[in-house]
């Protein structure tokens, strides 16, 4: 790269477009950004990770179509045609302009794209992102998965003797590789956080059932003091009632002896007045005599 190459600068450009997938012919919304000479699309603006992007140094060919309300673009690159749909002509002149302008600063610094495996690969085998093997398989899926895809890749290779193909599909394959290693190495990670979170909760589940054991016991010690004091009040009930009973007597006594000390002295104010009368009339026949 020359000095004066190094100095050439892409176009910058981001916006909401409709795509159609590689085997799902329907239309989705993407957020596509333009940056460093690729066209990156996410799910939604506020992602980090791309879904996947064009490099426009591959593309040597774009088209204006009627896309899905009448407003779109074609980019083609080896193995695969990308349909892009906009929602007004002055979208759609836009970034028809910024595109070209990227594409033009990428023939600059690399030269003009060939469209190598459009021909040779046909129509029907369209690939997504420009990989030549097609829809990328989700992390989530196993390891055979990526074993099947080299699989596939050797036989193309075996049907295909392009060198610049064959080229491509060695990169490809060593990428397979590589992203197997990987996904070989974040199972071994995850299996072993696994184990050490098993034993974590092993070892919780151990002092959960000693606490639990230590509460029941204590629960049990609980419910023996309440009976006893269910038992207690039970005692201390049946004396209150013996004690209110014998209160109860005292006092119908004790309302009977004064009772009956009132009538006593009243027989004895009888007999006194008696008495004193008789010794009222002694004393007058003494008199008398």
């Amino acid at each position: 790269m020359t000095q004066t190459d190094s100095q050439i600068s892409f176009n910058y450009k981001q916006g909401w477009l409709a795509k159609t997938g590689s085997n799902n012919r329907g239309w989705r919304e993407r957020y596509f950004i333009l940056s460093d000479g690729k066209l990156s699309y996410y799910k939604s603006e506020k992602e980090d990770t791309a879904l996947g992007y064009i490099d426009l140094k591959e593309c040597f060919e774009v088209t204006r179509t009627t896309g899905r309300k009448g407003f779109g673009l074609d980019l083609q690159v080896p193995g695969r045609v990308y349909n892009l749909s906009l929602k007004s002509e002055e979208e759609q002149d836009d970034w028809i302009t910024a595109i070209n302008l990227s594409l033009d600063t990428a023939r600059k610094l690399y030269g003009d794209p060939s469209p190598v495996g459009n021909d040779s690969l046909g129509s029907k085998k369209r690939f997504s992102g420009g990989s030549l093997l097609g829809r990328r398989k989700p992390r989530s899926d196993s390891i055979n998965s990526l074993d099947q895809d080299m699989d596939s890749t050797s036989s193309i290779q075996s049907q295909y003797k392009d060198p610049v193909l064959n080229s491509l599909l060695e990169a490809e394959v060593d990428a397979l590789r590589s992203k197997t290693s990987q996904l070989e190495h974040d199972l071994e990670s995850a299996q072993t956080q696994r184990r050490q979170l098993q034993q974590r909760l092993d070892e919780k589940k151990v002092d959960y059932e000693d606490k639990l054991k230590h509460y029941g016991e204590e629960i049990t010690i609980l419910k023996n003091q309440v009976d006893s004091l269910e038992k207690t009040k039970s005692q201390l009930e049946a004396v209150n009632d013996s004690l209110c009973v014998q209160v109860q007597e005292k006092d119908e006594l004790i309302s009977t002896l004064e009772q009956q000390m009132t009538d006593e002295v009243r027989e004895l104010d009888d007999e006194v007045r008696n008495l004193q009368e008789d010794l009222t009339r002694s004393k007058e026949r003494q008199q008398d005599l």
